[in-house]
């Protein structure tokens, strides 16, 4: 009986982890960039947008905590939007989603995206618990100096179900374990830009940034900050975009019209 006890527990443990092993999110579409510091509009289309906010930017950029050595990896902190989606596709899964990256060192810089999400239930709406295990580790980019790029990531089907209620979406940056050669400075001059307003979904002005530098991925409750931009007329929100499904809704059909049908 002990041994089947321990058995039990041993294989629980184990799917424990296999079910919060973060995604390889695999590579990234480029989908345009802009000059950091410069108002411009990115032309996108997309199709059944749950949240999107990825057309007008703000000219601004911002980034979480600074870079730290941790481990053999060097990685900042997460930066992350407050996303209210439509909620007409609760639990669809996201076929992609698309979020910026701003490169404000002088020269370009390869980095390593990785994209994490929190339901909003903490005090004041902040990130709170984690959301499931949806969590994406893309493989390294190269940024251009100076530009604020946007990059769509391609789940695969079952790995994000898209909530129905407001959430957080961030992002980290690190050095892939050292192998792509960004410093800790040149880490640090890596952020987000600033777009407003959504097309899709809504967003209020506040942003939230970590303490501290980490992955932060299945942690409730990440202790940070909320942040909004100090110059007047700027909204902070961060360009984010989630596209779903496009689910046919069953019509309701009673017993007695399927017999007519099939006359």
């Amino acid at each position: 009986m002990k041994r089947l006890l321990l058995a039990f527990v041993l294989v629980a443990c184990v799917t424990t982890a296999a079910r919060a092993e973060v995604y390889d999110g695999g590579n990234l579409i480029v989908r345009g960039a802009l000059p950091v510091g410069q108002p411009g509009r990115f032309q996108v289309a997309t199709s059944v947008s749950e949240y999107s906010n990825i057309t007008s930017y703000q000219s601004l950029v911002s980034h979480g905590a600074g870079a730290q050595l941790q481990g053999v990896t060097q990685i900042t902190g997460v930066l992350a939007d407050d996303i209210t989606p439509l909620g007409a596709h609760p639990g669809s899964n996201v076929t992609s989603f698309t979020f910026s990256i701003a490169n404000f060192n002088d020269h370009a810089v390869t980095i390593r995206p990785l994209a994490r999400f929190w339901n909003a239930d903490a005090a004041d709406g902040r990130p709170g618990t984690y959301y499931g295990a949806v969590g994406f580790n893309f493989a390294p980019v190269t940024v251009p100096s100076f530009t604020v790029a946007l990059y769509t990531g391609l789940p695969a089907p079952g790995q994000f179900p898209m909530p129905g209620l407001t959430f957080w979406a961030g992002l980290a940056f690190d050095d892939n374990h050292g192998t792509t050669g960004a410093t800790l400075a040149e880490l640090s001059g890596v952020g987000q830009g600033g777009f407003y307003p959504p097309t899709v979904g809504t967003t209020a002005d506040k942003l939230f940034a970590t303490n501290d530098a980490g992955s932060f991925f299945g942690i409730n409750n990440p202790f940070g900050g909320l942040q909004v931009f100090a110059p007047i007329g700027f909204n902070a929100s961060m360009a984010w975009e989630f596209v779903v499904d496009d689910v046919v809704p069953v019509k309701s059909t009673t017993w007695g019209g399927l017999k007519a049908l099939y006359r």
